[in-house]
């Protein structure tokens, strides 16, 4: 398996890294068919069950399935070796998606790629300065809310899908 911190290779019953010291253990693996089932009863299509059952037949960890449904493969070069950011140090951002291959880092949620020096996506700003974050209507999706799709607009960031 791979560290969810540096990426590096390690054995799958390591509990730490011994690259970076990070705690493996934070994330349960749950096994792609019984996330395919919680799906299932969360009420989804059979359309979008299959869609799923592909994607969980085409990766080899309940880690790298997540990371291929909630990333998708890496905007910049298409690589398929991605992972968010929740246990990066610095960043710890589960909407923050790092390519493995090519390193860019890019918004989950309406595919803004971060520059170098930022830690969080940009449209996060409009997020805290609206008087609804607390109980926002566009939790699920930042991307209708009208504010966030202008400042996209302003950015020139076309939304990811």
């Amino acid at each position: 398996m791979q560290c969810l911190n540096c990426g590096k290779e390690v054995v799958s019953t390591a509990r730490n890294c011994p690259f970076c010291k990070a705690d493996l253990e934070v994330m349960p693996d749950i096994p792609p068919d019984e996330l395919l089932q919680m799906l299932k009863d969360a009420g989804l299509d059979e359309v979008t069950q299959e869609h799923l059952r592909l994607l969980a037949d085409e990766t080899d960890s309940p880690d790298e399935f997540a990371n291929a449904l909630l990333l998708g493969d890496c905007p910049a070069c298409g690589s398929k070796k991605v992972e968010d950011c929740g246990e990066v140090e610095g960043i710890n951002d589960l909407t923050v998606g790092r390519c493995l291959d090519c390193g860019v880092r890019w918004c989950a949620e309406c595919g803004y790629h971060l520059k170098k020096d930022e830690l969080e996506c940009p449209h996060w700003d409009v997020c805290h300065k609206c008087a609804d974050e607390d109980d926002c209507p566009h939790i699920l999706d930042a991307t209708e809310c009208k504010k966030v799709a202008k400042w996209m607009k302003s950015a020139g960031v076309t939304r990811r899908m």
